[in-house]
């Protein structure tokens, strides 16, 4: 009798210690994975309008007519065969670049799993870039002589002394972690930070309409100026209908010709000079706004612990976020115009 008890006492023992067993080891390998929010998925249709602005910078509607515009496949498939559908790949990009957040919050903001949200949304982002990235370089069917000659007649009723600029060009220093190797050519002495630059040309209805880059951030504006070939695309279509030059401005890192100005230099400048100066200052304020849109919009770009530069695309990783600023800038119209 005494031995039966000894022996179901026993065998109580190991069962308890083997379920608290099973219970510790359940939770180690939840922890690795990643914790998903209780509930599974988040219905993303029981979202309010503030909510997925907030969230991912875009409305229902307008995320819906982003899918539709970008001609974006359905399902998408990323390189390990996963695939999601179009609608909830393209909300783990937007959630992904609109704050810095971690993986596993998004994981238990959604309930997403982490290793589909970074595959999904890397996925998402090639494509786009691949469909969309000619946008970006002197797009020929949106840039029309006509077209040009409605910015500069904007920007003249703005307050400019001319009538023939049409757009602000800009240098724009984007933070990246310190590399691994090649660290000289990404440090900038200016910034005293380890950088990548990009060249925009920004119109007066606040899109980047042309944009080079990345380059190291060693290298000066008159670098990019000569390297991403802008003069001689100036003189092949920088033209009104008429045949008259017309010109971008920019800071005094750039030459003046017959499409580009800039301020004028010197220390015994006439009153009249100063007020051009003055008058084109405050117009070319257009292109900080829009790299500050940008940033504000995406905030995932100022994370510069997770801008790896040699392990990651990171000029994919911003030049996407550009064209959906554009995007952003077409539905909600902000400051900057």
């Amino acid at each position: 009798m005494l031995a039966q008890q000894f022996l179901h006492k026993r065998s109580t023992r190991r069962l308890i210690l083997l379920q608290h067993l099973r219970l510790a080891l359940a939770h180690n390998n939840s922890h690795k994975r990643g914790p998903l929010r209780e509930g599974g998925r988040l219905d993303l249709d029981s979202l309010t309008e503030e909510e997925w602005r907030n969230q991912f910078r875009f409305t229902q509607s307008e995320v819906e007519k982003l899918v539709e515009m970008l001609q974006l496949p359905n399902p998408i498939r990323a390189n390990n065969r996963i695939t999601e559908d179009s609608h909830t790949t393209l909300c783990m990009l937007l959630a992904r670049l609109a704050y810095p957040n971690r993986l596993c919050d998004l994981a238990l903001k959604f309930g997403w799993p982490v290793e589909r949200v970074s595959c999904m949304s890397t996925a998402t982002q090639t494509i786009i870039y691949d469909q969309w990235e000619h946008l970006l370089c002197w797009d020929a069917a949106q840039l029309t002589p006509d077209r040009l000659v409605k910015y500069a007649h904007a920007i003249e009723q703005k307050g400019a002394p001319i009538g023939t600029v049409w757009g602000f060009i800009d240098g724009m220093i984007r933070g990246i972690a310190r590399p691994t190797y090649h660290q000289r050519t990404c440090y900038n002495g200016w910034k005293r930070k380890h950088c990548l630059k990009y060249h925009g040309i920004i119109t007066p209805d606040g899109l980047i309409s042309h944009l080079f880059g990345p380059v190291d951030g060693q290298r000066n504006d008159t670098f990019l100026w000569q390297e991403l070939n802008l003069p001689n695309i100036l003189e092949q279509n920088a033209h009104a209908p008429d045949g008259t030059p017309l010109q971008v401005y920019g800071d005094p890192a750039y030459s003046i010709n017959s499409f580009i100005l800039s301020p004028y230099q010197g220390a015994r400048l006439t009153n009249d000079q100063k007020q051009w100066n003055r008058s084109m200052s405050r117009l070319r304020i257009v292109a900080e706004w829009a790299f500050k849109e940008i940033v504000n919009t995406f905030g995932f770009l100022n994370f510069v612990k997770n801008q790896k530069h040699l392990l990651q695309l990171v000029g994919v990783q911003f030049r996407v976020p550009v064209l959906l600023h554009n995007a952003h800038v077409c539905l909600h119209k902000p400051q900057v115009t």
